[in-house]
């Protein structure tokens, strides 16, 4: 279609345009067409790139939907399967088993929704953080306490540095981004488990969640906080919907703070992910006390 028309108006209308004017305006026209047209081509090749992206990121999301939903849910018929159709006869010990399958299966569902509604509601800036003074200490304690009773059998231990200052935040947030950290770790990390350090460094609070699996290559150390990046397992698999880190960045980035991977990380092997968040400063009232 006509995407331009150009007009040209003599300083005489009775007057006919010379050859060299007609030669120069018409090369004019010819660039600005040349131009016009580059410059949709560029638009095109843009339009075409971000639908291939969003192509390729709908191709991993429904990948993920699917391996991170119909695994636990056919476990879950499994157990319930085996736990209707046999009921007495199975051992207690057998019967416990199966229940404790359905319900760390039904858990791990729970987590997979949590994650994706996070992540939207981090991409549409709906994350509004609170501001309020965090005991970093105790928000470690109470997230152990979670992560025992949801990872019965994975080791969790802690090391908190004494007098630990206070930072500005969400305790609930901040709860939420190392529990997610736990998870990532028992799922990369193998059978030692993670290990959470808390300590001061000059004007911040340095918390770190560290495994002792088989690291990540330096390469990869910045993308394993893009959405959908998975890394393999120790066993080889890819685990979990690729969101978990992604979500953490959004947080620990909402309330004002950085997070960064490091690996190796513990005996030359491992991923260790740290955060900073600036100590908090005194209120008035109490500085001049």
């Amino acid at each position: 279609g006509v995407v331009a028309v150009c007009g040209i108006e003599p300083k005489t209308p009775d007057e006919p345009l010379s050859a060299a004017a007609e030669s120069t305006i018409s090369s004019l026209i010819e660039q600005t067409a040349i131009a016009i047209d580059r410059s949709m081509l560029v638009g095109e090749s843009v339009k075409a790139a971000a639908l291939e992206e969003n192509e390729k990121l709908r191709t991993i999301l429904l990948s993920a939907l699917s391996h991170d939903l119909r695994t636990p849910l056919t476990s879950i018929t499994g157990a319930v399967t085996s736990l209707r159709e046999l009921g007495e006869k199975l051992p207690p010990e057998d019967r416990k088993d199966l229940l404790l399958s359905i319900e760390e299966e039904a858990g791990r569902l729970s987590r997979f929704i949590a994650n994706m509604l996070d992540m939207s509601r981090i991409e549409s800036g709906a994350v509004a953080p609170r501001s309020d003074l965090v005991d970093v200490a105790e928000v470690i304690r109470n997230v152990l306490e979670r992560a025992k009773r949801t990872f019965p059998g994975k080791d969790t231990s802690i090391s908190i540095a004494p007098d630990l200052p206070p930072i500005r935040g969400d305790a609930n947030l901040l709860g939420q981004v190392l529990f997610n950290l736990i998870d990532n770790a028992h799922k990369y990390g193998g059978p030692a488990g993670a290990i959470i350090h808390a300590r001061r460094e000059g004007g911040d609070v340095l918390i770190t969640v560290s495994d002792e699996g088989p690291g990540v290559k330096a390469a990869d150390l910045e993308r394993i906080f893009e959405k959908f990046y998975r890394s393999g397992r120790v066993d080889g698999r890819k685990a979990g919907t690729g969101l978990g880190l992604s979500i953490c960045r959004g947080l620990v980035k909402a309330m004002g703070g950085a997070i960064t991977a490091q690996s190796p990380a513990v005996r030359r092997r491992g991923t260790r992910i740290i955060m900073r968040f600036p100590v908090a400063s005194r209120p008035k009232q109490e500085a001049a006390a």
